[in-house]
């Protein structure tokens, strides 16, 4: 097998923008032969000099094995852990949960872009149920504000590439207001 007319090609097209000068994904390089050679961070490499015509076993490849759900320990939402686990590798710790009412503010204009009124951050403080914040959510993603406040975003998107577009594609300053 001829590396620079049969391999080559394939690095180029299907590999190298993940693994190659600009960006190295796993710390795998395929651009230079040594790193090739040597692997990645998480993974041996699958290339060896000599071995072209053997067959290999595409079932040991990362991505055909079966997902398996990572078991995270801790208290609270299983994604708390993964981070408070990346952060204590740093040295950091998580911020204390935010209060009910701050909580509801936050649900309020990230899921529509406008304020709770008092009445709705007094309710959703009030409600001891363990699934209040599910519930909020639910609520805020049922509402036509929730629609609302994607629609706007798209129409923005829309209106950029329809009337600003085709020839008339010049850096606009302060565009984004």
């Amino acid at each position: 097998m001829d590396f620079e007319k049969e391999i080559q090609p394939i690095f180029a097209a299907k590999c190298l923008w993940c693994h190659g000068a600009a960006k190295q994904k796993g710390g795998y390089r395929l651009d230079v032969q040594e790193s090739a050679l040597r692997g990645g961070e998480a993974h041996t490499p699958n290339i060896v000099p000599g071995s072209s015509a053997k067959t290999v076993d595409k079932t040991d490849w990362w991505s055909l094995k079966p997902v398996v759900k990572a078991a995270p320990s801790g208290a609270g939402h299983p994604i708390d852990a993964f981070i408070a686990a990346r952060l204590a590798g740093k040295g950091l710790q998580m911020a204390p949960q935010a209060n009910a009412r701050t909580l509801g503010r936050r649900l309020y204009f990230d899921l529509t872009g406008l304020p709770p009124t008092p009445a709705d951050l007094d309710a959703f403080a009030a409600d001891k149920a363990p699934d209040a914040y599910e519930k909020l959510v639910d609520k805020l993603l049922a509402s036509p504000r929730y629609g609302e406040c994607w629609a706007r975003h798209w129409l923005d998107v829309v209106h950029y590439g329809e009337t600003h577009g085709y020839d008339k594609d010049q850096p606009r300053a302060n565009s984004w207001p």
